[in-house]
């Protein structure tokens, strides 16, 4: 049987969560734009700076109206 999580429980794993995301952000340096040698105009990974393809790019732009497409014909 599967336990249903209080709100209280769901709050705290959020909270966990965030503080999670928010390290990484910063370990990625992504918050001191002052220190960024420039600013990409294009889709950039955060961690090993890689910058994507213009399709890559376009295709995870346009993930939720392309998956909407494959759900109504």
């Amino acid at each position: 049987m599967q336990r249903v999580q209080t709100v209280k429980e769901t709050r705290l794993r959020d909270n966990s969560d965030e503080k999670k995301v928010i390290a990484l952000l910063r370990q990625a340096n992504v918050f001191n734009v002052n220190n960024q040698v420039t600013i990409p105009e294009r889709l950039q990974n955060m961690v090993t700076k890689d910058v994507a393809t213009t399709r890559i790019e376009e295709s995870l732009l346009k993930a939720n109206s392309l998956g909407q497409e494959e759900l109504i014909p």
